[in-house]
């Protein structure tokens, strides 16, 4: 896997990086035709990592690409301070600086196993919920100011990240962390799409959670 990649850069000096299939499995490597494609929609690969839907296989993981070192260097690594999602913002930071890259159209060379565990909605640990999506939840504003500063925050991508900001809400008022939770609806606010569709819509989900959650905890008492 390494020495493929490698040659391949090798024999493409222009580019900056290069990324490469993989496929899934639950139990055991191979017992799965299911291949993450990378290159089967025209779509704009950073809307496809702004939607951030595992479920639709969008985007790509952190094995998938081969970086060149001076790729990584002026992208300054991972954002350390984050506490998961670093894969995400690196790979949406390469993409605003619009580095030379191409999506090698070969077959999976490594595996990747999705046991279904790995969710922040099935965090069992309240605190550590909180935490990562107050954690998510700044990781997303540094992304909006970055996608302003390239002139590349359309109203459509508003879009995509309002519906980040909705779920990170939606669960903090599930798990009763009413005050965080009206910390990022404020940073919600801040993408300034309101009386749009979308936002209208999500706002009022997210009252009727919140009109829930209060039931629920005066019934509990």
């Amino acid at each position: 896997c390494i020495e493929n990649r490698i040659q391949f850069l090798l024999k493409h000096p222009h580019l900056d990086f290069a990324v490469f299939p993989m496929s899934q499995f639950k139990k055991t490597p191979g017992e799965s035709n299911k291949t993450w494609r990378i290159s089967d929609t025209e779509e704009n690969d950073l809307d496809r990592f702004l939607k951030n839907d595992w479920g639709l296989l969008i985007g790509w993981l952190t094995t998938s690409p081969i970086w060149r070192k001076n790729t990584i260097e002026q992208l300054g690594g991972f954002d350390e301070s984050l506490l998961d999602w670093q894969d995400w913002d690196l790979h949406i930071r390469a993409l605003l600086q619009d580095f030379k890259y191409e999506k090698v159209n070969v077959l999976p060379d490594w595996c990747y196993r999705f046991d279904g565990n790995d969710k922040i909605s099935r965090i069992k640990n309240p605190d550590n919920l909180k935490l990562k999506a107050l954690s998510r939840t700044k990781m997303l504003g540094k992304i909006i100011q970055a996608l302003s500063d390239h002139k590349k925050l359309s109203v459509n991508r508003k879009k995509l990240l309002l519906i980040h900001y909705y779920n990170f809400c939606a669960l903090l008022i599930t798990n009763k962390f009413y005050k965080e939770a009206l910390y990022v609806f404020g940073e919600m606010n801040g993408l300034r799409i309101r009386h749009t569709y979308t936002y209208n819509f999500l706002v009022m989900k997210l009252v009727a959670k919140l009109v829930y959650s209060f039931v629920r905890g005066q019934k509990s008492q």
